[in-house]
Protein backbone atom coordinates (compact mmCIF):
# COMPACT_ATOMS: atom_id res chain seq x y z
CA UNK A 1 0.00 0.00 0.00
CA UNK A 2 1.24 3.48 -0.90
CA UNK A 3 0.31 6.53 1.16
CA UNK A 4 -0.09 10.09 -0.14
CA UNK A 5 -1.59 13.31 1.15
CA UNK A 6 -3.83 13.48 -1.93
CA UNK A 7 -4.91 11.09 -4.68
CA UNK A 8 -6.33 12.83 -7.78
CA UNK A 9 -8.38 10.64 -10.11
CA UNK A 10 -8.28 11.82 -13.73
CA UNK A 11 -5.28 13.42 -15.46
CA UNK A 12 -7.13 15.71 -17.87
CA UNK A 13 -6.87 19.49 -17.59
CA UNK A 14 -8.83 19.76 -14.31
CA UNK A 15 -7.09 16.86 -12.59
CA UNK A 16 -3.59 17.75 -13.78
CA UNK A 17 -4.04 21.42 -12.83
CA UNK A 18 -5.28 20.35 -9.38
CA UNK A 19 -2.36 17.97 -8.90
CA UNK A 20 0.01 20.73 -9.97
CA UNK A 21 -1.35 23.24 -7.45
CA UNK A 22 -1.40 20.73 -4.58
CA UNK A 23 2.13 19.51 -5.33
CA UNK A 24 3.39 23.07 -5.52
CA UNK A 25 1.89 23.61 -2.06
CA UNK A 26 4.08 20.81 -0.69
CA UNK A 27 1.58 17.96 -0.48
CA UNK A 28 2.43 14.47 -1.69
CA UNK A 29 0.17 13.77 -4.66
CA UNK A 30 -0.68 10.77 -6.81
CA UNK A 31 -2.27 11.59 -10.16
CA UNK A 32 -4.13 8.50 -11.36
CA UNK A 33 -5.28 8.06 -14.97
CA UNK A 34 -7.00 5.03 -16.47
CA UNK A 35 -5.71 5.73 -19.99
CA UNK A 36 -2.15 6.32 -21.20
CA UNK A 37 -1.05 9.75 -19.99
CA UNK A 38 -0.87 11.02 -23.57
CA UNK A 39 -4.55 10.20 -24.14
CA UNK A 40 -5.96 11.80 -20.98
CA UNK A 41 -8.55 14.54 -21.04
CA UNK A 42 -9.92 16.35 -24.06
CA UNK A 43 -7.87 15.92 -27.23
CA UNK A 44 -9.29 18.77 -29.29
CA UNK A 45 -9.36 22.58 -29.22
CA UNK A 46 -11.24 24.56 -26.57
CA UNK A 47 -11.68 28.28 -26.02
CA UNK A 48 -10.37 29.58 -22.68
CA UNK A 49 -10.49 33.20 -21.43
CA UNK A 50 -6.97 34.46 -20.80
CA UNK A 51 -7.76 35.76 -17.31
CA UNK A 52 -8.54 32.23 -16.12
CA UNK A 53 -4.94 31.08 -16.60
CA UNK A 54 -3.71 33.88 -14.35
CA UNK A 55 -6.41 33.25 -11.74
CA UNK A 56 -5.58 29.53 -11.73
CA UNK A 57 -1.82 30.24 -11.42
CA UNK A 58 -1.17 28.49 -14.73
CA UNK A 59 1.23 30.09 -17.23
CA UNK A 60 -0.36 31.61 -20.30
CA UNK A 61 -0.19 29.29 -23.32
CA UNK A 62 2.05 29.96 -26.28
CA UNK A 63 2.03 28.69 -29.86
CA UNK A 64 1.53 25.90 -30.84
CA UNK A 65 -0.56 25.29 -27.71
CA UNK A 66 -2.27 28.63 -28.41
CA UNK A 67 -4.11 28.24 -31.73
CA UNK A 68 -5.45 31.76 -32.17
CA UNK A 69 -7.51 33.61 -33.13
CA UNK A 70 -5.33 36.17 -34.86
CA UNK A 71 -8.26 38.54 -35.39
CA UNK A 72 -11.70 39.44 -34.15
CA UNK A 73 -14.47 37.23 -32.80
CA UNK A 74 -17.59 37.69 -34.94
CA UNK A 75 -20.92 36.46 -33.58
CA UNK A 76 -23.62 36.10 -36.25
CA UNK A 77 -27.29 35.16 -36.33
CA UNK A 78 -28.45 32.13 -38.38
CA UNK A 79 -29.03 34.32 -41.45
CA UNK A 80 -25.48 35.64 -41.26
CA UNK A 81 -26.72 39.20 -41.79
CA UNK A 82 -26.72 40.52 -38.23
CA UNK A 83 -23.56 40.28 -36.20
CA UNK A 84 -21.61 41.46 -33.18
CA UNK A 85 -17.89 42.04 -33.55
CA UNK A 86 -15.53 41.68 -30.58
CA UNK A 87 -12.00 42.88 -31.27
CA UNK A 88 -9.71 41.86 -29.74
CA UNK A 89 -11.29 38.78 -28.14
CA UNK A 90 -10.01 37.82 -24.69
CA UNK A 91 -10.51 34.11 -25.39
CA UNK A 92 -7.80 31.91 -26.88
CA UNK A 93 -8.30 28.62 -28.73
CA UNK A 94 -6.20 26.08 -26.87
CA UNK A 95 -4.91 22.75 -28.17
CA UNK A 96 -6.00 20.60 -25.24
CA UNK A 97 -3.54 17.86 -26.10
CA UNK A 98 -0.66 20.23 -25.52
CA UNK A 99 -2.22 21.92 -22.48
CA UNK A 100 -2.86 18.59 -20.74
CA UNK A 101 0.65 17.39 -21.59
CA UNK A 102 2.09 20.61 -20.13
CA UNK A 103 0.05 20.41 -16.94
CA UNK A 104 1.00 16.76 -16.43
CA UNK A 105 4.66 17.58 -16.96
CA UNK A 106 4.58 20.55 -14.59
CA UNK A 107 2.73 18.50 -11.95
CA UNK A 108 5.41 15.80 -12.18
CA UNK A 109 8.17 18.41 -11.97
CA UNK A 110 6.48 19.77 -8.83
CA UNK A 111 6.65 16.32 -7.23
CA UNK A 112 3.36 14.64 -8.15
CA UNK A 113 3.50 10.92 -8.99
CA UNK A 114 1.74 10.19 -12.28
CA UNK A 115 0.24 6.70 -12.50
CA UNK A 116 -1.28 6.07 -15.92
CA UNK A 117 -2.87 2.85 -17.18
CA UNK A 118 -4.26 2.81 -13.62
CA UNK A 119 -7.94 1.94 -13.33
CA UNK A 120 -9.69 2.49 -10.02
CA UNK A 121 -11.59 -0.72 -9.31
CA UNK A 122 -12.57 -0.28 -5.67
CA UNK A 123 -13.03 2.23 -2.89
CA UNK A 124 -12.68 1.71 0.85
CA UNK A 125 -14.55 3.97 3.24
CA UNK A 126 -14.56 4.22 7.02
CA UNK A 127 -17.41 5.92 8.87
CA UNK A 128 -18.56 7.53 5.63
CA UNK A 129 -15.12 8.88 4.71
CA UNK A 130 -13.08 7.75 1.72
CA UNK A 131 -9.76 6.30 2.89
CA UNK A 132 -8.29 4.09 0.18
CA UNK A 133 -8.74 3.20 -3.49
CA UNK A 134 -7.77 -0.01 -5.22
CA UNK A 135 -5.95 0.52 -8.51
CA UNK A 136 -5.42 -2.03 -11.26
CA UNK A 137 -2.36 -1.55 -13.50
CA UNK A 138 -1.93 -4.29 -16.11
CA UNK A 139 -3.53 -6.85 -13.84
CA UNK A 140 -1.52 -5.85 -10.77
CA UNK A 141 -3.63 -4.41 -7.97
CA UNK A 142 -2.50 -2.08 -5.21
CA UNK A 143 -4.02 0.19 -2.59
CA UNK A 144 -3.52 3.94 -2.49
CA UNK A 145 -4.25 5.60 0.86
CA UNK A 146 -4.71 9.34 1.31
CA UNK A 147 -6.21 12.02 3.52
CA UNK A 148 -7.92 13.58 0.51
CA UNK A 149 -9.24 12.16 -2.74
CA UNK A 150 -10.14 14.36 -5.72
CA UNK A 151 -12.53 13.28 -8.46
CA UNK A 152 -11.59 14.86 -11.80
CA UNK A 153 -12.95 12.07 -13.99
CA UNK A 154 -15.62 14.13 -15.75
CA UNK A 155 -18.81 12.35 -16.72
CA UNK A 156 -17.58 9.04 -15.32
CA UNK A 157 -17.45 10.53 -11.80
CA UNK A 158 -15.59 7.44 -10.61
CA UNK A 159 -15.17 8.56 -6.99
CA UNK A 160 -18.18 10.85 -6.64
CA UNK A 161 -20.53 7.97 -7.44
CA UNK A 162 -19.04 5.95 -4.57
CA UNK A 163 -19.78 8.62 -1.97
CA UNK A 164 -23.12 8.16 -0.21
CA UNK A 165 -23.18 11.89 0.59
CA UNK A 166 -22.54 13.05 -2.97
CA UNK A 167 -24.54 10.32 -4.66
CA UNK A 168 -27.59 11.86 -3.01
CA UNK A 169 -26.55 15.47 -3.67
CA UNK A 170 -25.37 15.05 -7.28
CA UNK A 171 -28.34 13.68 -9.18
CA UNK A 172 -28.01 12.71 -12.88
CA UNK A 173 -28.14 15.65 -15.28
CA UNK A 174 -31.40 15.97 -17.21
CA UNK A 175 -31.12 15.53 -21.02
CA UNK A 176 -32.22 19.16 -21.50
CA UNK A 177 -29.15 20.23 -19.53
CA UNK A 178 -26.59 18.37 -21.61
CA UNK A 179 -24.73 19.75 -24.62
CA UNK A 180 -23.40 17.53 -27.38
CA UNK A 181 -20.20 19.10 -28.74
CA UNK A 182 -17.85 18.10 -31.56
CA UNK A 183 -14.65 19.79 -32.71
CA UNK A 184 -12.31 19.10 -35.60
CA UNK A 185 -9.14 20.62 -37.04
CA UNK A 186 -8.67 20.23 -40.79
CA UNK A 187 -6.19 21.16 -43.46
CA UNK A 188 -7.29 23.65 -46.10
CA UNK A 189 -7.86 21.44 -49.12
CA UNK A 190 -8.78 24.15 -51.65
CA UNK A 191 -7.38 27.64 -51.02
CA UNK A 192 -9.66 29.32 -53.57
CA UNK A 193 -12.72 27.67 -52.04
CA UNK A 194 -11.61 28.77 -48.57
CA UNK A 195 -11.17 32.38 -49.72
CA UNK A 196 -14.58 32.29 -51.35
CA UNK A 197 -16.07 31.12 -48.03
CA UNK A 198 -14.37 34.00 -46.22
CA UNK A 199 -15.72 36.48 -48.77
CA UNK A 200 -19.28 35.13 -48.54
CA UNK A 201 -19.20 35.27 -44.76
CA UNK A 202 -17.42 38.62 -44.52
CA UNK A 203 -14.58 37.47 -42.26
CA UNK A 204 -10.87 38.10 -42.57
CA UNK A 205 -8.14 35.52 -42.27
CA UNK A 206 -7.61 34.46 -38.65
CA UNK A 207 -10.99 35.73 -37.46
CA UNK A 208 -13.59 33.58 -35.70
CA UNK A 209 -17.10 33.33 -37.08
CA UNK A 210 -19.57 31.96 -34.55
CA UNK A 211 -23.13 31.41 -35.78
CA UNK A 212 -25.47 31.12 -32.80
CA UNK A 213 -28.92 29.58 -32.74
CA UNK A 214 -28.56 27.99 -36.18
CA UNK A 215 -30.47 24.88 -35.02
CA UNK A 216 -32.35 26.51 -32.15
CA UNK A 217 -31.43 28.60 -29.12
CA UNK A 218 -28.59 26.54 -27.66
CA UNK A 219 -26.65 25.61 -30.77
CA UNK A 220 -23.61 27.00 -32.46
CA UNK A 221 -21.10 26.55 -35.24
CA UNK A 222 -17.79 28.29 -34.71
CA UNK A 223 -15.18 28.40 -37.48
CA UNK A 224 -11.63 29.76 -37.42
CA UNK A 225 -9.94 29.71 -40.81
CA UNK A 226 -6.22 30.51 -40.85
CA UNK A 227 -4.04 30.46 -43.95
CA UNK A 228 -1.03 31.19 -41.72
CA UNK A 229 -1.48 27.75 -40.14
CA UNK A 230 -3.07 26.18 -43.24
CA UNK A 231 -5.96 24.91 -41.17
CA UNK A 232 -9.59 25.41 -40.27
CA UNK A 233 -10.96 24.78 -36.78
CA UNK A 234 -14.66 23.88 -36.58
CA UNK A 235 -16.61 23.58 -33.33
CA UNK A 236 -20.28 22.63 -33.24
CA UNK A 237 -22.65 22.01 -30.39
CA UNK A 238 -26.30 21.71 -29.50
CA UNK A 239 -28.81 20.02 -27.24
CA UNK A 240 -29.58 16.35 -27.74
CA UNK A 241 -27.45 13.30 -28.39
CA UNK A 242 -25.32 13.61 -31.50
CA UNK A 243 -26.43 17.13 -32.35
CA UNK A 244 -22.88 18.47 -32.41
CA UNK A 245 -21.74 15.77 -34.82
CA UNK A 246 -24.72 16.36 -37.11
CA UNK A 247 -23.99 20.09 -37.30
CA UNK A 248 -20.34 19.36 -38.09
CA UNK A 249 -21.25 16.81 -40.76
CA UNK A 250 -23.63 19.29 -42.38
CA UNK A 251 -20.90 21.94 -42.52
CA UNK A 252 -18.32 19.59 -44.00
CA UNK A 253 -20.77 18.34 -46.62
CA UNK A 254 -21.49 21.92 -47.71
CA UNK A 255 -17.82 23.02 -47.74
CA UNK A 256 -15.78 20.79 -50.08
CA UNK A 257 -12.78 23.08 -49.69
CA UNK A 258 -12.15 21.62 -46.21
CA UNK A 259 -9.32 19.09 -46.45
CA UNK A 260 -8.16 16.13 -44.41
CA UNK A 261 -8.75 15.95 -40.69
CA UNK A 262 -5.74 16.48 -38.45
CA UNK A 263 -7.31 15.82 -35.06
CA UNK A 264 -10.42 16.48 -33.02
CA UNK A 265 -12.98 14.94 -30.73
CA UNK A 266 -16.14 15.61 -28.80
CA UNK A 267 -18.47 14.46 -26.09
CA UNK A 268 -21.33 15.45 -23.85
CA UNK A 269 -21.02 18.43 -21.52
CA UNK A 270 -23.21 19.25 -18.50
CA UNK A 271 -24.50 22.82 -18.81
CA UNK A 272 -26.65 23.14 -15.71
CA UNK A 273 -25.55 25.27 -12.77
CA UNK A 274 -22.93 23.69 -10.46
CA UNK A 275 -24.06 21.02 -8.06
CA UNK A 276 -25.12 22.51 -4.72
CA UNK A 277 -22.60 20.28 -3.00
CA UNK A 278 -19.44 18.66 -4.36
CA UNK A 279 -17.38 17.88 -1.25
CA UNK A 280 -17.73 15.15 1.37
CA UNK A 281 -15.41 13.96 4.14
CA UNK A 282 -12.19 12.97 2.40
CA UNK A 283 -13.47 13.78 -1.10
CA UNK A 284 -13.55 16.88 -3.33
CA UNK A 285 -14.88 17.02 -6.90
CA UNK A 286 -13.54 19.36 -9.60
CA UNK A 287 -14.42 20.07 -13.22
CA UNK A 288 -17.24 18.47 -15.20
CA UNK A 289 -17.91 15.95 -12.43
CA UNK A 290 -19.03 18.89 -10.26
CA UNK A 291 -20.89 20.60 -13.16
CA UNK A 292 -18.29 23.36 -13.06
CA UNK A 293 -19.08 24.36 -16.64
CA UNK A 294 -20.14 27.74 -18.02
CA UNK A 295 -23.80 27.17 -19.00
CA UNK A 296 -24.05 29.82 -21.73
CA UNK A 297 -21.63 28.05 -24.08
CA UNK A 298 -20.46 24.87 -22.34
CA UNK A 299 -16.83 25.80 -21.62
CA UNK A 300 -15.33 24.03 -18.60
CA UNK A 301 -11.55 24.06 -19.07
CA UNK A 302 -10.87 27.32 -17.28
CA UNK A 303 -13.43 26.53 -14.59
CA UNK A 304 -11.73 23.22 -13.81
CA UNK A 305 -8.33 24.88 -13.48
CA UNK A 306 -9.84 27.52 -11.18
CA UNK A 307 -11.31 24.77 -9.03
CA UNK A 308 -7.86 23.23 -8.60
CA UNK A 309 -6.46 26.55 -7.46
CA UNK A 310 -9.28 27.15 -4.97
CA UNK A 311 -8.96 23.64 -3.58
CA UNK A 312 -5.23 24.08 -3.04
CA UNK A 313 -5.83 27.42 -1.31
CA UNK A 314 -8.33 25.76 1.03
CA UNK A 315 -6.22 22.78 2.12
CA UNK A 316 -2.75 24.34 2.37
CA UNK A 317 -1.62 24.32 5.98
CA UNK A 318 -4.49 22.15 7.18
CA UNK A 319 -3.58 19.32 9.55
CA UNK A 320 -6.14 17.17 7.76
CA UNK A 321 -6.67 18.26 4.14
CA UNK A 322 -9.66 15.92 3.82
CA UNK A 323 -11.59 17.27 6.79
CA UNK A 324 -15.09 18.36 5.81
CA UNK A 325 -14.66 21.81 7.35
CA UNK A 326 -11.49 22.32 5.29
CA UNK A 327 -13.02 21.17 2.03
CA UNK A 328 -16.11 23.31 2.63
CA UNK A 329 -13.87 26.37 2.31
CA UNK A 330 -13.10 25.33 -1.26
CA UNK A 331 -16.75 24.66 -2.01
CA UNK A 332 -17.90 27.99 -0.55
CA UNK A 333 -15.20 29.95 -2.40
CA UNK A 334 -16.17 28.33 -5.69
CA UNK A 335 -19.93 28.85 -5.22
CA UNK A 336 -19.65 32.49 -4.16
CA UNK A 337 -17.17 33.24 -6.94
CA UNK A 338 -17.32 31.57 -10.33
CA UNK A 339 -20.25 29.39 -9.29
CA UNK A 340 -22.37 32.52 -8.85
CA UNK A 341 -21.50 33.61 -12.40
CA UNK A 342 -22.36 30.15 -13.75
CA UNK A 343 -25.69 30.16 -11.90
CA UNK A 344 -26.55 33.57 -13.35
CA UNK A 345 -25.82 32.42 -16.90
CA UNK A 346 -27.78 29.23 -16.32
CA UNK A 347 -30.81 31.49 -15.94
CA UNK A 348 -30.00 33.11 -19.30
CA UNK A 349 -29.40 29.73 -20.95
CA UNK A 350 -32.74 28.37 -19.81
CA UNK A 351 -34.52 31.53 -21.00
CA UNK A 352 -33.07 31.36 -24.50
CA UNK A 353 -32.30 27.71 -25.34
CA UNK A 354 -35.71 27.09 -26.91
CA UNK A 355 -35.59 30.07 -29.27
CA UNK A 356 -36.07 29.24 -32.94
CA UNK A 357 -33.46 30.35 -35.49
CA UNK A 358 -35.85 33.07 -36.70
CA UNK A 359 -36.28 34.37 -33.15
CA UNK A 360 -32.52 34.54 -32.68
CA UNK A 361 -32.26 36.47 -35.94
CA UNK A 362 -35.01 38.85 -34.83
CA UNK A 363 -33.27 39.48 -31.50
CA UNK A 364 -30.00 40.37 -33.15
CA UNK A 365 -31.71 42.45 -35.81
CA UNK A 366 -33.47 44.41 -33.06
CA UNK A 367 -30.19 45.21 -31.31
CA UNK A 368 -31.03 43.13 -28.24
CA UNK A 369 -27.61 41.44 -28.17
CA UNK A 370 -25.42 44.16 -26.70
CA UNK A 371 -21.72 43.79 -27.68
CA UNK A 372 -20.60 44.32 -24.07
CA UNK A 373 -22.90 41.54 -22.90
CA UNK A 374 -21.63 39.18 -25.62
CA UNK A 375 -18.03 40.02 -24.72
CA UNK A 376 -18.74 39.34 -21.03
CA UNK A 377 -20.27 35.96 -21.83
CA UNK A 378 -17.19 34.96 -23.82
CA UNK A 379 -15.01 35.96 -20.88
CA UNK A 380 -17.30 34.13 -18.43
CA UNK A 381 -17.88 37.36 -16.53
CA UNK A 382 -21.06 39.15 -15.52
CA UNK A 383 -21.86 41.91 -18.02
CA UNK A 384 -21.02 45.50 -17.16
CA UNK A 385 -22.81 47.68 -19.72
CA UNK A 386 -22.05 51.39 -19.95
CA UNK A 387 -24.80 54.04 -19.92
CA UNK A 388 -24.80 54.59 -23.68
CA UNK A 389 -25.09 50.90 -24.53
CA UNK A 390 -27.68 50.42 -21.78
CA UNK A 391 -29.82 53.18 -23.30
CA UNK A 392 -29.53 51.61 -26.77
CA UNK A 393 -30.56 48.22 -25.37
CA UNK A 394 -33.50 49.69 -23.45
CA UNK A 395 -34.63 51.51 -26.58
CA UNK A 396 -34.48 48.21 -28.49
CA UNK A 397 -36.58 46.58 -25.78
CA UNK A 398 -39.11 49.39 -26.08
CA UNK A 399 -39.36 48.88 -29.83
CA UNK A 400 -39.61 45.10 -29.49
CA UNK A 401 -41.33 44.31 -26.18
CA UNK A 402 -42.35 40.81 -27.24
CA UNK A 403 -38.71 39.83 -27.72
CA UNK A 404 -37.15 42.19 -25.21
CA UNK A 405 -39.36 41.67 -22.16
CA UNK A 406 -38.23 38.06 -21.55
CA UNK A 407 -34.62 39.22 -21.69
CA UNK A 408 -35.30 41.91 -19.09
CA UNK A 409 -36.89 39.28 -16.84
CA UNK A 410 -33.92 36.98 -17.39
CA UNK A 411 -31.46 39.77 -16.58
CA UNK A 412 -33.30 40.46 -13.33
CA UNK A 413 -33.26 36.79 -12.39
CA UNK A 414 -29.57 36.53 -13.32
CA UNK A 415 -28.78 39.20 -10.74
CA UNK A 416 -30.99 37.44 -8.20
CA UNK A 417 -29.19 34.15 -8.79
CA UNK A 418 -25.83 35.83 -8.31
CA UNK A 419 -27.03 37.35 -5.04
CA UNK A 420 -28.30 33.98 -3.77
CA UNK A 421 -24.89 32.43 -4.40
CA UNK A 422 -23.20 35.16 -2.37
CA UNK A 423 -25.04 33.68 0.60
CA UNK A 424 -23.85 30.14 0.13
CA UNK A 425 -23.41 28.57 3.61
CA UNK A 426 -19.90 29.10 4.91
CA UNK A 427 -19.95 26.02 7.17
CA UNK A 428 -21.10 22.41 6.73
CA UNK A 429 -24.51 22.76 8.34
CA UNK A 430 -27.02 20.41 6.62
CA UNK A 431 -30.09 22.47 7.57
CA UNK A 432 -28.55 25.68 6.25
CA UNK A 433 -27.57 23.96 2.99
CA UNK A 434 -31.08 22.56 2.54
CA UNK A 435 -32.60 26.03 2.99
CA UNK A 436 -30.12 27.55 0.56
CA UNK A 437 -30.68 24.78 -2.03
CA UNK A 438 -34.45 25.22 -1.88
CA UNK A 439 -34.14 28.96 -2.47
CA UNK A 440 -31.55 28.57 -5.25
CA UNK A 441 -33.75 26.06 -7.07
CA UNK A 442 -36.63 28.56 -7.13
CA UNK A 443 -34.44 31.11 -8.94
Amino acid sequence: MQTFDVVVAGAGSSGSATALQLARAGLTVALVEARPAGEAGARWINGVPTWMFDAAHVAQPRSPEDCGPDGAFVMADPSGVHRVRIDPPAVRNIDMRRLVDRLQREASDAGATLLDHARIVGVEQEAGRMRRVCVDRAGQRSLLQASLFVDATGGQSVLRRESDVLAAACVPIAPADVCSATQGVYAIGDADGARAWQARNRVNDGEVLSVVGLAGGFSTRTVLLSFARNEVEVLTGGLGAGSGQRLLDDFLAAQPWVGTKRFGGGGWIPISRPYDRFVAPGLAVVGDAACQVFPAHGSGVGAGMLAGRLLADAVVGAADPGAETVLWRYQCAWQRGHGAVCAAYDVFRRATQDLSPSQTTAMMAAGLMAPAACDAALKQRLPSIGPREALRTLAAVGRNPRLGAPLVVAATRMHAAWMVYQRYPSRPEPAALRRWSTFAARI
